[in-house]
């Protein structure tokens, strides 16, 4: 298995594919197998990569203190990429916005899904429900904490989990069990100085911005965000999806990147 060494980690990393460089961030309710659908379109026109994330999947990390843009940078490296296409879901998004952002030379397109930005602070409902995850973590119920995730993200505020396709959710339930059991208390990662908001205008790249309409309300308001303050990005709304469209409508969203690609 390929595993990239570095500032005192082992992160496990996958490549396919021949052409140009893209590279996929996962969210934070997931880890590398979240772009299985995308891995496998891509691939025949692209040189996907994936990985795992500190804190994530298969990725081993032996320090708390560590810096998520060098890790992408030094896996670049590795792999001889000058420059790649970013796609990165939520947490994912909001990474491949911060490289950007400090490594501008390094990114051909950013195409930012259901993606926050740093800076931006989640509203206090948000707060609340991030706080009773934590409870049901120190409590040591690892299966309330992930039911709460899933009604937080797959489902959406406004969603039943009936309405919700069934392997989408437990494959979400089965990423979420595998990161839980890496221990991540403590861990800190080196946040981007100045922060990306208020910074939008400074992407120079072509950019994709996609949400759906059944995903929490300030990560909606974060993607009109997204699509008004980034110069000539491109918008892909979901109707009645949720927090991770890729997963939700692989077909949709695999058009819709693919349109965007052939368009730059």
């Amino acid at each position: 298995m390929p595993y990239l060494i570095f500032d005192n980690a082992q992160i496990y990393y996958e490549v396919a594919g021949q052409g140009t460089p893209f590279v996929m961030l996962h969210a934070g309710i997931a880890h590398r197998a979240m772009w299985d659908p995308q891995f496998r379109y891509f691939q025949k026109n692209y040189r996907v990569v994936r990985f795992d994330q500190r804190g994530f999947g298969k990725t081993i990390t032996t320090t708390k203190e560590f810096n998520r843009r060098a890790d992408l940078f030094a896996l670049l490296d590795e792999l001889k990429i000058e420059r790649a296409i970013l796609m990165g879901c939520s947490m994912g998004g909001s990474l491949a916005l911060d490289f950007t952002l400090e490594h501008p030379e390094r990114v051909s397109a950013l195409i930012l899904i259901a993606a926050g930005f740093s800076g931006f602070e989640a509203p206090a409902d948000i707060v609340k429900q991030w706080d009773e995850q934590d409870a049901a973590f120190a409590a040591g119920d690892l299966e309330r904490v992930v039911d709460l995730e899933l009604k937080m993200w797959v489902d959406g505020p406004n969603r039943a989990p009936s309405q919700v396709p069934a392997h989408v959710r437990e494959k979400v339930r089965a990423m979420e069990m595998d990161n839980l059991k890496i221990d991540t208390d403590g861990y800190n990662p080196v946040q981007l100085e100045p922060p990306a908001i208020g910074r939008l205008g400074e992407i120079q790249v072509p950019t994709l911005v996609i949400y759906g309409t059944g995903d929490q309300p300030h990560v909606i308001e974060n993607g009109q965000t997204l699509a008004r303050e980034i110069p000539n990005a491109q918008v892909l709304i979901l109707e009645n999806v949720g927090h991770v469209p890729s997963m939700e409508e692989p077909d949709e969203v695999d058009r819709g990147i693919e349109r965007f690609l052939e368009s730059i």
